[in-house]
């Protein structure tokens, strides 16, 4: 279809001067993407690239990669630069990659050509008459599974969220997230489809130098995860009602936002539109939750948030698979990719059409409601406990601003509770442990953690998520321990 390669292309050689890629030291405008995307593009021409790896941290000079391949390749695989080594050419050779982009940078349009791979594609995995982008999941717990979103998919999204901000040509967007996760390739996508500019960079390590640069080139457009948020209203203090009022949109994606950070955001951010989304890579924004300024927040409301046009869902349980009021969420659609790499990734996480998330929700009211991840739940002496909600009652507690539940095994119950507990206010153990006992004085017993741990911060991933993996987080406790001795 190419419709993002076109779009750029007419854009930018109807406004040459305009700047349409910033980062903190240079600037691209229409004309000289004009000028870099040929040469991309003739290079991959030249060498028959149908199938292009890019394995870059935010750079400059991604996009333009991205649009060039658009109009050639049938494949564009984006790979975590984080990925070990030799996990990337294990890729690169059992799905076909012709070529991998990487260190990119002023001189990063390479003429050599690159070694021919031969290797068969696995059956079914792609289909090489449509337009695939292939992203991969986080692999917390085993290898990333490679997601395929074809063209029809992602544009549908991009589109949607389009309309849904009033993203135009005349909006700058900070593009922060990382653009081999979801969130931040979707929003890169907007920002082509809809002609706008884009402040590209790696994080939010150096936002000082974006709060700089937003004082003379005006941002109008922020797409971040509630921990990007935090970090912003800490090291902007005071001066948030100096970057605050041009900011016509925000999107807020991945994790759950705190009662302190959501009234935070509407006292700030007072005239944005404001939604924040739900929706993994398989199932991109299938749900929107509109931020309204004067709404009663309820710390407990989970609510996902309105059903994206050309989306559908429904709850099931392992025994009924017709739609019920409780159970797990699936969803299929427009938004939806089109399978796993692997088939025995499909088998698993799909079924008749639909895609099984692996939430389980609640529908009241005709509206759904986040209660926790089916592989979230303990088994306590046969008794289901669902850490999302052990942790939500933990983190109503004034003085609390994250727990953090896991299980381990316990020759008695089977499992015991861990609780990894982040405070506002500095208590020692004793008090804290009084204050957890205290709130959940009225629940079973088996709702108890049997060990409390204070923690400096709760472990989480780039993206905001905690971290549940139990090996990952005893290897956060060893290295929290020796950074105290």
């Amino acid at each position: 279809m190419s419709l993002i390669y076109n779009i750029s292309s007419q854009n930018f050689a109807e406004n040459p001067n305009k700047i349409y890629f910033y980062d903190l030291e240079n600037e691209l405008s229409g004309f000289q993407c004009q000028e870099r995307i040929k040469k991309i593009k003739d290079f991959l021409v030249k060498n028959n690239i149908e199938s292009l790896g890019i394995c870059t941290k935010n750079h400059l000079f991604l996009p333009l990669w991205y649009i060039a391949a658009d109009s050639v390749c049938k494949n564009i695989f984006f790979l975590n630069p984080e990925f070990n080594r030799s996990l990337i050419n294990s890729y690169k050779e059992k799905y076909a990659i012709n070529y991998i982009a990487e260190n990119l940078g002023s001189t990063s349009f390479p003429y050599l050509k690159p070694i021919g791979n031969n290797k068969t594609i696995p059956k079914n995995s792609l289909n090489k008459k449509i337009r695939n982008d292939i992203l991969f999941t986080s692999g917390t717990t085993s290898n990333p599974k490679g997601v395929v979103v074809p063209d029809s998919s992602y544009l549908h999204i991009a589109n949607v969220l389009v309309n849904t901000f009033e993203q135009r040509a005349s909006d700058l967007e900070l593009l922060a997230m990382p653009f081999y996760h979801s969130f931040g390739l979707v929003r890169l996508r907007c920002t082509l489809l809809s002609g706008s500019s884009a402040l590209i960079c790696n994080g939010l390590r150096d936002f000082p130098s974006i709060y700089k640069f937003s004082q003379g080139t005006k941002i109008s457009g922020l797409s971040l995860v509630p921990a990007g948020l935090e970090v912003m209203k800490t090291l902007l203090g005071k001066k948030v009602k100096q970057f605050s009022p041009s900011i016509k949109y925000l999107e807020i994606g991945s994790s759950g936002i705190n009662k302190d950070l959501e009234s935070w955001v509407k006292e700030n951010f007072i005239d944005t539109i404001i939604y924040h989304h739900y929706g993994m890579t398989e199932a991109s924004r299938s749900f929107l939750r509109p931020v309204i300024k004067n709404e009663n927040f309820n710390k407990n409301d989970n609510w996902i948030g309105e059903l994206t046009d050309g989306c559908e869902y429904k709850l099931i349980n392992e025994s009924n698979l017709k739609k019920i009021k409780k159970g797990e969420l699936l969803i299929r659609g427009k938004n939806l990719f089109s399978g796993y790499l692997e088939n025995k990734d499909n088998e698993e996480k799909t079924i008749d059409g639909w895609f099984r998330t692996g939430d389980l929700c609640e529908e009241i009211n005709k509206k759904v409601y986040l209660l926790g991840r089916l592989d979230n739940q303990f088994n306590i002496g046969g008794e289901k406990v669902q850490a999302e909600e052990l942790e939500s009652i933990i983190e109503s507690i004034e003085a609390i601003s994250y727990a953090l539940c896991y299980q381990i095994p316990e020759k008695v119950m089977g499992y015991k509770i861990i609780c990894l507990v982040e405070t506002v206010e500095d208590l020692n153990n004793l008090e804290l442990k009084k204050l957890i006992s205290k709130q959940l004085d009225k629940y079973p017993n088996y709702y108890k953690p049997v060990e409390i741990i204070k923690v400096s911060s709760v472990p989480r991933t780039q993206n905001g998520k905690k971290i549940r993996n139990e090996k990952k987080i005893t290897r956060y406790l060893n290295e929290l321990s020796k950074s105290y001795q």
